[in-house]
């Protein structure tokens, strides 16, 4: 295990994001949340990753009434950060995304 931490290259309370980890190989998906404890943090801690397993950090978000999202294929390392950037997209476009992760 080692920590991961998601870093939002946006502001997420503008985006009101969510971040999740959807892994390879294995059926599972973590909700990772942000460091409410630290009020000025913007990331996302996650303290027990699975060191040197495949996923892909899908985020999204919604401004302005659009629906923003990203997806980021990693291989979880030793202390990692990971930045990542919501872009606008249809539903049905997200929807192609994460069905392709299947």
């Amino acid at each position: 295990q080692t920590s991961l931490t998601l870093h939002p290259t946006q502001d997420p309370d503008i985006y009101d994001t969510d971040v999740f980890l959807v892994f390879q190989n294995v059926n599972s998906m973590v909700h990772v949340y942000r460091d409410y404890y630290n009020p000025s943090s913007v990331e996302f801690p996650y303290l027990y990753a699975p060191l040197g397993l495949q996923c892909t950090v899908v985020s999204i978000g919604v401004k302005d009434g659009k629906f923003y999202a990203s997806f980021t294929p990693i291989t979880i390392g030793n202390n990692q950060t990971v930045n990542f950037t919501l872009t606008e997209m249809t539903t049905a476009a997200f929807k192609t995304q994460l069905d392709a992760l299947n």
